[in-house]
């Protein structure tokens, strides 16, 4: 298949998807309309919102501002996922390896190869220093 058609199967496929989806959206509005609103008094059983009302209350909540915390939280969060993220990084660079060996392996090569498909220039340096040292020796002999 060539690139055009791959491109008007991939638009026919996403039309059909966002047709799919607003049919979707469109039979739901009703039911969703129907549905009663929550009042904020219903909402009293959160905890998050008795902690921090009692957080206020208290005699130290003046001095925290809901800011640092939620600074604080966000912080620990962004460690956690950079510290994770680095942890994925370790993984796929030993994956990166262990191809980068298999392949060297299967295609017989040395390692010195970035893409392990040939040897070129280790191929070219050995076949240079041949040479010289045939020039030398010839040098050497006359």
């Amino acid at each position: 298949m060539n690139a055009a058609m791959l491109e008007l199967i991939s638009k026919i496929l996403f039309f059909i998807g966002i047709t799919g989806i607003g049919i979707i959206v469109l039979r739901k509005v009703p039911v969703l309309a129907a549905l009663p609103k929550i009042s904020e008094s219903a909402g009293g059983d959160n905890l998050a919102l008795r902690l921090k009302t009692g957080i206020q209350n208290s005699s130290f909540g003046k001095y925290i501002s809901s800011e640092i915390i939620l600074h604080k939280i966000l912080s620990k969060i962004r460690i956690l996922t950079l510290k994770f993220e680095n942890m994925i990084e370790g993984w796929l660079r030993q994956l990166r390896l262990r191809a980068h060996e298999r392949n060297n392996q299967i295609n017989g090569n040395s390692g010195n190869n970035e893409k392990g498909i040939d040897n070129y220039w280790g191929k070219l340096m050995k076949s240079t220093k041949k040479i010289r040292k045939k020039k030398e020796s010839e040098k050497i002999a006359q």
